[in-house]
């Protein structure tokens, strides 16, 4: 366990404690650059509309397409943050990386997406 001292405004110490998973978790999404994370968001975004894909109507593909590349490139540039960086203003300014990883994402997913269409078409 990780423990860390904080204080409030009114001048209070607070403890907040992290377990060491946590901590590793923070540490593993801080390394990934800028190249790793858009392979990571693709290989996932790729993963999930495929499995979509697979299961719900093609009416929904466009869908698919434009969300899960949306949420794992927003949930995984903002992972560092929730699990508790310290530096949030640095993150803030750096957050148009979100839209290369989403477009990282947005193209294997529409590939996948139009395999699919193209399968149940013929």
């Amino acid at each position: 366990m990780v423990a860390m001292w904080f204080y409030s405004a009114e001048g209070a110490r607070i403890i907040r404690v992290e377990s060491d998973k946590v901590v590793i978790m923070r540490e593993l999404v801080e390394s990934l650059d800028v190249v790793s994370g858009a392979i990571v968001v693709s290989v996932l975004s790729a993963s999930v509309v495929w499995i979509l894909c697979h299961v719900l109507p093609v009416r929904f593909y466009p869908l698919w397409i434009l969300a899960v590349p949306f949420v794992f490139a927003y949930c995984l540039y903002w992972l560092p943050v929730w699990l508790g960086a310290d530096d949030v203003a640095q993150y803030s300014a750096w957050s148009f990386l979100i839209v290369f990883w989403f477009l990282a994402g947005f193209f294997p997913s529409a590939f996948i997406a139009l395999i699919f269409r193209k399968r149940r078409a013929g």
